[in-house]
């Protein structure tokens, strides 16, 4: 039975909320130690970059003991997840499986047996073309750091850490999966917001999700979705939330989708899906990871389940000081925003403490908005970035 579980990965906050959601009593190690995270957390830790992934084991000592779940980029460190998982319950996936799945070669099969599309992919650049019609891509990356276009310039040496991947054109998105033995469920769709547009001073960095309504996708895009989700969970043994990014053709929604990758845990985008859906898809990720629950769902806010919701991780681009008078302006400015089909969902997340000092081209926090539409979504999304913008910076801040 589940009652204490400890979260950890570069960012822990919004898994860790949704767990409190669940009723569970959350313990967190992350690298930020944002106020709400803190708030949702029986106890929690911060670890400093330089210790940033193996400071995980001793600080996971220091915590309650009970199952653990990790998050982005830790399925880069199989070793480190295999090493606390012979230490604590692992509620996720093994080390072994994330090796399986991160394999680009075992990918293509398995994506082409669900109908799906793959990138042609080389393990070295010899004859590969150096136009820029292909990515250079690290194997063990996460939110897109080190992807880019492939000009030549460097020698096979030393780069059996990387893959070359044609780039595919078209929407890049991503699909929310929920595994378990003899299930495999597609939980929706989200549009990824990617790159420089964004702010996010990576050129395929992530920056944030709009979510897309199921409905506006063919039944046989959906179809291959459930395929590759049964496939996943009955050859590779994958349990839980599961994330596939890929790209939809812009010929239309009912094209032959573009699988790129799979992400063998909880995803960035997964919080959009649990705000519309209203409950908590950390206790079904725990369920589907074989773990009961203690108890019934707590603190669970009003929610409508029409609308589609959207978020934006605001980076700065000079350094920037959170204090408690800039806090209480952004509440009171973004309150004036609210909209009713956002219900009492926070409009920020991921909020420093006060008194941090955040440093260029590194993440302030988190916008979110909600409305019937993505393209609504999208523009309050917009809007609500500018002000927070506005209060933050002192100086002129360049438009999305």
């Amino acid at each position: 039975m589940c009652t204490n579980l400890l979260v950890i990965g570069a960012s822990s906050r919004s898994f860790a909320e949704s767990a409190y959601r669940a009723g569970m009593t959350v313990s967190a190690i992350d690298l930020f130690g944002d106020r709400d995270l803190v708030a949702v957390c029986q106890q929690s830790l911060r670890l400093a970059r330089d210790e940033y992934p193996h400071g995980f084991l001793q600080a996971a000592a220091q915590l309650p003991p009970g199952p653990w779940v990790y998050g982005g980029g830790l399925e880069n460190h199989p070793h480190l997840l295999d090493q606390l998982a012979a230490v604590r319950p692992l509620a996720g996936n093994t080390g072994r499986q994330t090796v399986l799945v991160r394999d680009p070669d075992r990918l293509a099969v398995l994506a082409k047996r669900a109908g799906f599309q793959f990138p042609a992919t080389f393990r070295t650049p010899s004859g590969v073309p150096a136009d820029g019609s292909y990515l250079l891509k690290p194997l063990a990356s996460a939110g897109g750091l080190g992807v880019m276009a492939w000009r030549g310039g460097l020698t096979t040496a030393g780069r059996g850490d990387a893959c070359w991947q044609q780039q595919m054109s078209g929407q890049v998105m991503s699909a929310s999966l929920l595994l378990g033995p003899r299930q495999g469920e597609l939980l929706g769709f989200c549009r990824q917001l990617i790159g420089h547009r964004w702010g996010s001073g990576i050129p395929f960095g992530f920056c944030g999700a709009v979510e897309q309504p199921l409905q506006l996708y063919a039944d046989k895009v959906r179809d291959r979705f459930h395929r590759l989700a049964h496939l996943l969970a009955d050859e590779l043994g994958l349990r839980g939330l599961v994330g596939v990014d890929f790209i939809l053709p812009r010929m239309g929604h009912g094209e032959t989708p573009v699988v790129l990758e799979i992400n063998p845990r909880p995803t960035a985008s997964m919080e959009l899906i649990d705000r519309r859906l209203g409950g908590s898809l950390a206790a079904r990720h725990v369920a589907a990871c074989g773990l009961r629950l203690a108890g019934p769902l707590t603190g669970q806010p009003a929610y409508p389940k029409s609308v589609v919701w959207a978020k934006l991780i605001l980076m700065s681009q000079q350094p920037v000081m959170i204090t408690a008078a800039k806090d209480s302006l952004l509440d009171a400015s973004l309150a004036a925003t609210r909209a009713a089909d956002e219900g009492c969902w926070p409009l920020l997340a991921d909020r420093p403490c006060w008194g941090s000092r955040i440093e260029r081209r590194r993440p302030i926090m988190t916008v979110f908005a909600a409305a019937a539409s993505p393209a609504v979504a999208l523009s309050r999304l917009r809007s609500r970035a500018e002000i927070v913008r506005s209060v933050l910076h002192d100086e002129g801040y360049p438009r999305l």
